[in-house]
């Protein structure tokens, strides 16, 4: 199962077996010198740098946790398990944040560990702990959309699902972000499931599935597995006829808006990461609300679902949807550092180099809460603290629709629509933490030995007083399900349709 791994790797193969952590075996091993020098180093720049490392863990805690893997890392292990093991380690800290970033891996480590022929040829989401199949693509005929991923290779979806959590992101104990990072969805490039379960499973060149279909029958199906490849010419597929079907829509980041019959406007925003471009989305949201007034909408449906965040693109809304000023309470923004020790520099990159120097002028932050050995940074240029209006303002009845990939800059935006009532939420549970997540700013560091990288996250980001270790729960429960896909049933938008019009 080994072999078959590292010789899927091709041309990249002799690069790794070359590199100083590999052992000159047929099967290439990850020495222990390699993965416990690495692991120490790891372990320096986390309990150096990392503002969330006790958040949810006591300092006896993490210790125990990394002194365990030491100890499994005495023995040769392949880059796989090695990959395995620390992404386990980086999730147990409960960072959204946190992880071995698949994007961020050099080319090497990308090509061994996810270039292999292993992956379920399937779209797919998990709901309610159900595996449910969003698109059967070339075994459409067989397996519809809608249908229920019953076993896997001989083991059920449960024990698939349970097997696989403990390898995710997540922030806090609010695990609804775990399944929904799981899902295979042709939302991302590189698929969570499809690493995870291909490293688990390296060896699966036919996926034997039993499925059960919208209309009650199973059906047991052998797949044949694609690989990374074939995943990704799907995903740059489905990006294209995306990008056409929103030529006209003038917006490079997907956003979408239009007014039905009935006088709701519906503005889909899937995703806030706009600093990579140079359209002025403010100036298209202001259209936005000049056709709402011009056209006398009487509703408005702001649909998030799917979007994690980027810039805080909902203050232009929030701005709309107010009278008068509103103070939105910051959370304190903490590090622990104030200059990255120099043994640690030269693993790190980013893309502003004053992130070394974070902490250089903050204050220390009194010990108390948990809080110790913490500094104080005053402000954050990205974040306001006071929304103003801003005209024209829309007076009719709005709807946000959330679910488990808000957890960012749209968790956020949740919030201040929660606690000043300028909407009504409807949808999923919310990922992210009403305590507070990291990030704003982050190292990439490069493991040198097993060339493995993982993203730290410098900024703490803790909200006042003591809210709860959860997300937000919508004001309107509107939860998919197999049915729903099977019949094309969009429960959420039409609990948001009833709710504005009426």
């Amino acid at each position: 199962m080994q072999r078959r791994t590292f010789l899927q790797a091709g041309g990249a193969l002799a690069a790794l077996c070359a590199a100083p952590g590999f052992a000159q075996t047929p099967d290439p091993l990850l020495t222990p010198d390699a993965m416990r020098s690495d692991l120490a180093l790891l372990r320096r720049a986390f309990e150096t740098l990392h503002p969330g490392l006790y958040r949810y863990n006591s300092p006896a805690q993490m210790a125990a946790r990394f002194d365990a893997l030491d100890q499994r890392f005495r023995e040769p292990k392949t880059l796989a398990q090695a990959y395995l093991d620390l992404s386990a380690l980086l999730a147990s800290i409960r960072c959204g944040h946190t992880y071995l970033n698949f994007y961020n891996q050099p080319a090497t480590t990308k090509q061994a560990l996810f270039a292999g022929r292993n992956i379920l040829p399937l779209r797919f989401a998990w709901i309610g702990g159900e595996m449910v199949v969003t698109d059967g693509l070339a075994h459409a005929a067989d397996i519809p959309r809608g249908s229920v991923i019953e076993s896997l290779n001989g083991q059920s979806a449960s024990a698939l699902l349970a097997q696989l959590v403990p390898l995710v992101r997540v922030d806090g104990n609010n695990n609804v972000m775990q399944p929904g990072l799981l899902s295979a969805d042709g939302a991302d490039e590189i698929e969570t499931f499809d690493v995870f379960h291909g490293l688990l499973h390296p060896a699966q060149s036919v996926h034997r599935v039993l499925a059960r279909r919208p209309d009650g029958s199973r059906r047991t199906l052998e797949l044949p597995a694609m690989d990374a490849a074939a995943r990704k010419t799907q995903h740059q597929n489905q990006r294209q006829a995306d990008a056409a079907r929103l030529k006209d829509a003038g917006t490079p980041v997907g956003w979408t808006f239009a007014i039905n019959a009935q006088g709701v406007g519906t503005l889909t925003m899937p995703g806030w990461a706009v600093y990579n471009t140079r359209w002025d989305w403010k100036a298209w949201l202001d259209g936005v609300f000049k056709q709402l007034a011009s056209e006398k909408a009487r509703g408005l449906i702001i649909d998030l679902r799917g979007n994690e965040g980027g810039l805080d693109c909902g203050d232009e809304i929030l701005a709309r949807l107010i009278d008068a000023p509103i103070e939105v309470q910051s959370p304190r923004r903490l590090v622990r550092f104030r200059e990255v020790p120099a043994d640690l520099v030269p693993y790190m990159s980013t893309w502003d180099r004053s992130f070394r120097t974070l902490g250089k002028d903050a204050e220390p932050e009194p010990p108390t809460g948990g809080r110790e050995g913490f500094l104080h940074l005053k402000r954050e240029s990205d974040t306001s603290d006071r929304i103003e209006p801003k005209g024209p303002r829309f007076t009719g009845r709005t709807a946000v629709l959330v679910d488990a990939a808000n957890h960012s800059a749209t968790f956020r935006f949740n919030g201040i629509v929660r606690r000043h009532r300028l909407a009504t939420l409807i949808g999923e549970p919310t990922g992210g933490n009403q305590r507070g997540i990291n990030g704003g700013a982050f190292f990439f560091m490069t493991l040198p030995a097993t060339q493995i990288e993982a993203d730290i996250p410098l900024i703490g980001y803790f909200a006042p007083g003591n809210p709860p270790d959860a997300g937000y729960s919508p004001d309107v429960l509107a939860v998919r399900t197999a049915r729903d896909l099977a019949a094309g049933t969009d429960r959420a938008m039409q609990a948001a349709l009833r709710h504005v019009a009426a």
